[in-house]
């Protein structure tokens, strides 16, 4: 079992590092929220991990604190949900607002994230709830854009037009300062094209 890599953050994408580990280059699949944090090229990191083991491929899971893989194993824990479906939702909302909307069956805000339907949602609820009722989970991400759905997305689809990781934050969060009501990421990326 692998807990955590330290080493040089040697490349990064979006849902995805290769941590330089004395020469050892490790391939870690992580979620957005995680790539929102993530240091520059080039620097030191300590990523914590989860290691998933199937016939075909070994498979290594990053996060920045060690509460969220033990948040993303409590996922897997539910019935119907893998370790993708576990990176999908974590890519979605931080473990504190997961936990949050499991904890008050917030069914319409599981629902909000892509990928997962009313059933599923109320199956993590049902079978979660119990497990982590008792567990305190850090408020992490308090930036709008790492809790924000639809601001993730419009941040990372600006990314991935090759604007700069700072320059999208900037433009995205006045954006959304502008757009009143529920936003979706389309209407956040046409007003964000205004200031960058």
């Amino acid at each position: 079992m692998i807990a955590f890599l330290s080493g040089i953050l040697d490349e990064k994408f979006l849902d995805r590092v290769f941590i330089d580990v004395q020469g050892v280059g490790y391939l870690v699949y992580i979620p957005a929220t995680v790539y929102n944090r993530l240091p520059e090229k080039g620097a030191e990191i300590k990523i914590y991990t989860y290691f998933h083991v199937r016939e075909d491929a070994h498979v290594l899971y990053g996060f920045l604190a060690n509460e969220e893989v033990e948040f993303f194993k409590l996922l897997l824990k539910a019935s119907g949900i893998g370790p993708k479906s576990a990176l999908k939702i974590l890519s979605s909302v931080s473990v504190y607002e997961c936990q949050k909307a499991i904890l008050q069956n917030d069914v319409q805000s599981l629902t909000n994230i892509s990928g997962i339907g009313k059933k599923t949602a109320e199956k993590l609820i049902i079978e979660l709830k119990d497990k982590i009722k008792n567990i305190s989970f850090p408020e992490q991400g308090k930036e709008i854009f790492s809790e924000d759905t639809a601001v993730n997305e419009a941040i990372l689809a600006l990314q991935a037009l090759g604007y700069k990781l700072n320059q999208a934050k900037q433009a995205v969060l006045k954006a959304r300062s502008l757009v009143t009501g529920k936003h979706k990421a389309e209407d956040l990326i046409k007003t964000a094209f205004n200031y960058i």
